[in-house]
Parts: structure tokens; sequence; C-alpha cells
């Protein structure tokens, strides 16, 4: 590769040419660089970097009045980090993607201001956007984040949302199905209606509606066995809030059956087949303060089981860590909800009604995931892993990540803060 620099002149400006060329394809690429003011400007394109700074001179993009109207949102002027993201102009530079192209609605047009604080051993952000969520569905409304209830304080990867519309969902992933191009991709068969014909129910007028606009995810632990992944233990917990919780129990019931027909037939020989299970097999039920959990042992350390609380449909890898959730939930004690990483988003967010909560603790995942993974996967000659020790030392200074979303004056707005060690 060769390099060439220049001079050049954009107006009455001199500005640096920076000339790349491959000996072997003659491929070029340019940047272009230069003082505009007291501002060191980079670009690539010599059209777009004229025009920017043919702008900048009258003012840019800071005399846009949805620029104003989101800037005024942020501490813009006590910022070391200022951004912008134009979901329109960002669009059409993707739309020659076929996939892409096909995305339209809210986040196509979204005009987002974000402001970005450095302070010891943190990285605080914050960001205002057009993009609402509730612009997509008057059923799309934020409020009280309620499966916090059920998050421990010491979780390692946990979310909960209420930014969408499962009526919504359900009629874009109707679409999403009736693609043709992810239809050749899939075989030519949708797996929506294959999973309707094993259940017997229907996935847009049994489940659907009986979900509600609120989900959360939680990995609370994970043990990695002597021979990854045999052996391996997970502490995970998935819950919707539900709008019809009968309809819900009606969809668990086709699940459950479908699993017994399914183990009835692998027993069968002969051409005979067993009409009951063995005691001990299948999806069996126990209680727990008033609340039945439905589990099926399949392994020592999995069991896939479930329970309908209320309006909450809670699902586990074993019916122990869906009892720890239902007691963190009729306790109050333990949750997320008093950890000083949630307290802090909160003290961020004010008053405003939220959208999403988003908690990751790299620490313990580094301690308790990867370290572990990386021993198992070490070259048991050099001890040398897949991982290189610049990164392993990089992630080592990761600690904690929190993100809290909700709305303000019709705006989503935003805190993010990700915490060092």
């Amino acid at each position: 590769t060769s390099y060439r620099f220049e001079k050049i002149k954009i107006g009455d400006a001199e500005f640096s040419r920076l000339a790349t060329a491959d000996a072997n394809t003659s491929a070029g690429r340019n940047v272009f660089y230069g003082m505009a003011g007291d501002l060191l400007v980079f670009g690539n394109d010599r059209d777009a970097f004229a025009a920017a700074l043919g702008k900048a001179a009258d003012g840019g993009l800071g005399q846009g009045a949805q620029f104003k109207e989101l800037k005024a949102m942020l501490p813009w002027d006590r910022a070391d980090l200022t951004g912008w993201i134009n979901g329109e102009a960002l669009m059409k530079i993707l739309g020659s993607n076929p996939m892409l192209a096909q995305i339209s609605g809210m986040p196509s047009k979204m005009k987002t201001a974000f402001t970005g604080t450095i302070v010891p051993l943190a990285v605080l952000a914050q960001f205002a956007s057009t993009a609402d969520p509730a612009n997509l569905s008057p059923n799309i409304k934020p409020g009280a984040l309620d499966g916090l209830k059920f998050i421990p304080s010491s979780s390692l990867l946990a979310a909960v949302s209420r930014g969408y519309d499962m009526e919504l969902v359900g009629t874009e992933l109707n679409a999403l199905m009736a693609n043709p191009m992810l239809n050749a991709m899939l075989g030519g068969g949708s797996p929506m209606n294959q999973l309707e014909q094993e259940l017997g129910i229907s996935i847009q007028n049994d489940l659907i509606p009986a979900l509600g606009n609120e989900s959360f995810l939680s990995v609370n632990g994970l043990k990695l066995g002597m021979l990854f992944p045999c052996g391996t233990k997970v502490d995970l917990v998935l819950g919707s809030r539900l709008r019809d919780a009968a309809k819900m129990k009606t969809v668990m019931q086709a699940v459950e059956k479908s699993i017994t027909k399914k183990m009835l037939a692998s027993m069968g020989s002969g051409g005979t087949q067993p009409t009951e299970l063995p005691e001990g097999t299948g999806v069996t039920g126990i209680q727990h303060d008033g609340v039945e959990i439905r589990s099926l042992p399949l392994m020592p350390n999995i069991s896939p089981s479930y329970a309908i609380a209320g309006d909450y449909l809670l699902i586990g890898l074993s019916s122990g860590a869906v009892a720890a959730a239902l007691d963190r939930a009729g306790s109050n004690q333990g949750t997320v909800l008093g950890s000083p990483a949630f307290q802090q988003a909160i003290a961020m967010m004010g008053d405003q009604p939220l959208y999403e909560f988003l908690t990751l603790n790299f620490a313990r995942i580094l301690q308790n995931v990867v370290q572990p993974l990386l021993k198992q996967m070490a070259d048991p000659q050099t001890g040398q892993t897949p991982m290189p020790p610049a990164v392993l030392e990089a992630l080592s200074h990761l600690n904690h990540l929190t993100s809290i979303q909700g709305q303000k004056d019709g705006k989503l707005v935003g805190f993010i803060n990700l915490q060092m060690q």
C-alpha cells in the first residue's frame, strides 16, 4: 500500500488529503482533514466533507429545531462527549441491504442526542430520542417495572421491558414468517405453523392474547461442569405479565400434552405404545406457598419448570429457580430494586415513567463464566487459552453496566452507567 499527502482547497480554506492505494488491486481511499476554526475535522468523502464545512459556517445541525429540543433535555454543555444519531440518514446508507431495506416506521426516522461524562472508574451517558415506543401503539405505556421484584440484586444479567405491544409483535411476527426470503432460508416451512400443528393451538389467537406487555429475563447464576456443557448448572428465570391467565394455562396444558405424547411415542416398541408414563417421569407439579410449579425432570441440573402466579408467568430451568423468584417477590427482600445500581439509575431518571431496565455484572461473568471456561479450553501443554491476554486484561477492568429508559415530555430518555475497576 502506498501513501500520498497533498494540500487541497475547499472554498477559501486549505485542507489536507491522505490518499492510499493498493498496489495489487489499484483500489484507493482518501482521508480529508484540517482545522475549521478551533476544530480538527476529518472526512472520507470530499463532497460530504466540503458540505459539512459549509454547513458549519451557518451553524449546521445546531440550528435545527429537533436538535435544540433534544439537546435541552441533556447536560450538553457540561459533558465530555456529545453526539447525534440520525436514523433516517442511517437507513438510507443501509438501504441497499435487502433485509434492512424492509425496516420502516419509527426506528428508521428516529433522531437521538446523547452526552457522556467520564469520572474516576465510570462512564456516565444520557440520551434523549424521538423514538418513544408509545408512538408505535396506544397499548405501549411506560410505568412501573413490576417484574423487577422477581430479580435478585446479585444477578449476572437481568432485563425488564414494557416498551412493546404483544399484539403488534404478533402481527409483525406473522409478516416475518410470510417473508419469501426467510421461508427459503428455512426450507420452505414456517416454524410457527409447525409449532401450532404440534401443540394444537393458535399462536395468534391463543398465545399472543394471553401475554401482557411486560417481560423480564434474569440469569442469576452459572456454574460450569467439568466437561462443559455437561454438568453445567444455570439459574435462569424468564417471566411475562399476563393479560389472560386462564388462556395461558390452556396454552401450557397444550405444551404438557405434546411433551407427554412425544415421551410415550419414544417408549413404544414392537408396535405397542404405553398409555401412561412411568411414575417420576413427565411433567409433575409441586405446591409452593399456594402456587403450583410444574416441572419436567430431564437431567440432574436441568428441569424446565413454570408457574402461573397471579398475573405473571414464570419459566425457569429448575423448580428451585422458579420458587426462589416467587419468594423474592413475596418478601421483597434481596431484589434488584434495593441495589445501589438501580437506586442510582432511578435517581438519574427522577419520577419519569419507565420502559426498560438492564443490569450486567461484568465482574461476576468474568469470574464465574469466562475464566472457568478458558481454563477448560486451555492447551494442556502450554496453558495458553483462545483469548489473548490483552483482551482478558481489558475485560478485567469492566465491573458493572446499568441502563434505564423512560419517557419524558413525549420523548424516550435514558441513562447508562458503566462502572470500571
